[in-house]
């Protein structure tokens, strides 16, 4: 697999934090290797700079356009979203079709984004369902536990949302949502 040496290579400079080095070698190799387009997708989508979500965004929707179905490029599109427009509902309504597709793969990553959406949009007795399914797959990822235990919140239940929270606290000490578990922790305390 001629792609291999390259995806190793991007992996490498992501772990040593040459995060500009991983972008430029992947747009070098790009005209050769159109299959990057998602490895670039997915490393600039997770940047602060608003130009590189933009580019991000752009380049998932013309995978999607080649692959409609394709679990990765729709999942990380609507996180992405999700992300950038949380307060817009007609962003999140396609962020949720998106995830929907995704989702349909039972892969446990596409359950978390569709059941967080669908929290966001106040539906959390559908959201129990895609985090449960999540969670029952994946139990020992941070960001699936904390957003089964909002979306618990969400749906009165806080009690298990609160054990939740505690078990996730007290296992994991560093993970990006870590200050928002914290902050949901103390609101149904």
């Amino acid at each position: 697999d001629a792609l291999k040496p390259i995806t190793q290579m991007v992996t490498l400079y992501l772990q040593l934090d040459r995060r500009s080095d991983a972008i430029k070698l992947l747009r070098g190799k790009l005209g050769e290797f159109p299959l990057l387009e998602l490895t670039l997708a997915q490393v600039l989508g997770e940047g602060k700079d608003n130009a590189e979500k933009d580019e991000a965004e752009k380049l998932y929707r013309k995978v999607l356009e080649a692959d409609p179905q394709n679990v990765v490029a729709n999942n990380n599109l609507a996180d992405l979203m999700v992300r950038r427009y949380s307060e817009d509902p007609a962003k999140l309504k396609e962020a949720r079709a998106l995830a929907e597709v995704a989702a349909a793969s039972n892969d446990p990553i596409a359950l978390d984004t569709l059941g967080w959406i669908q929290h966001l949009q106040g539906e959390n007795d559908a959201a129990l369902i895609a985090l449960g399914k999540a969670s029952h797959l994946e139990p020992n990822t941070p960001v699936i536990i904390y957003h089964y235990a909002a979306a618990m919140a969400g749906a009165g239940k806080k009690d298990e949302a609160r054990k939740m929270l505690k078990l996730l606290l007290d296992k994991f000490k560093n993970f990006p949502e870590r200050k928002e578990a914290e902050a949901l922790m103390k609101s149904i305390n």
